[in-house]
């Protein structure tokens, strides 16, 4: 419950330091540094979380696997770029997800806040993994991006596990 709340308060108000900005426009190459920026502000602030609790696991890996990683981690939420969302469907989606499926089937039936939230939450990571592609990003940065709700393999899961934490 205290990570959600926050979650909700760094929504509200993202913050950044220089140099957080600084590394990430140095990490990413200028096609995924393009990706990052058009995320709205709370998903650039819950990327760069997501890619510093990562970063422990994340240099144990090989240097490749380090890097499609920490990535991923950034560009993870970038689909959602392709719609605009409102806070109140942010709110709703995390609700959603963790209400019984048949209340949850419920509110997405019945309303149609909850039924874009819902479409969001559960289409990001295809159109985030589309963008990635037309980005030209590798593979696996595009498999992480895709599978980071429902990861396959030890780094989509390390990228899940993260992304759940913050």
């Amino acid at each position: 419950m205290f990570c959600r709340l926050r979650q909700l308060l760094r929504t509200l108000r993202p913050r950044f330091r220089a140099e957080e900005r600084a590394w990430v426009q140095t990490f990413l190459p200028a096609e995924a540094w393009a990706l990052f920026q058009r995320q709205s502000l709370p998903e650039q602030r819950h990327a760069l979380d997501v890619a510093a609790t990562l970063s422990a696991d994340a240099a144990l890996l090989p240097l490749s696997e380090r890097c499609w990683l920490l990535t991923a981690a950034l560009l993870h939420d970038c689909g959602k770029a392709q719609v605009q969302i409102h806070l109140k469907h942010r709110i709703l989606a995390v609700i959603l997800a963790s209400l019984p499926h048949p209340l949850s089937a419920f509110w997405k039936k019945h309303s149609a806040s909850a039924r874009f939230a819902w479409t969001v939450h559960v289409e990001h990571p295809l159109w985030g993994s589309r963008l990635a592609s037309e980005a030209g990003l590798d593979e696996p940065v595009r498999r992480l991006i895709f599978e980071h709700h429902t990861p396959h393999d030890r780094l989509a899961l390390l990228l899940a596990q993260a992304d759940n934490r913050c």
